[in-house]
């Protein structure tokens, strides 16, 4: 592990929270771009369950670097 990603309104809103955990595990800490962290994990499992099942049938399925970019 060689950083930390924190999520959430306490971090993004809290800078001392953010230097507290940086010092707790010796790591730099970032935030996410995004900032519906819940509802972009929601759609990128929603995505997968779909990509799965067309699979399933036999589908051809192509994931390119903007289809996952967060």
């Amino acid at each position: 592990v060689t950083s930390l990603v924190a999520s959430g309104n306490a971090a993004r809103l809290n800078p001392a929270l953010l230097t507290a955990l940086s010092r707790v595990f010796s790591l730099p800490v970032t935030l996410p771009a995004h900032t519906e962290e819940a509802a972009c994990g929601a759609a990128l499992s929603a995505w997968r369950t779909c990509a799965g099942e067309a699979l399933r049938r036999g589908a051809s399925v192509t994931i390119s670097k903007e289809d996952t970019s967060v």
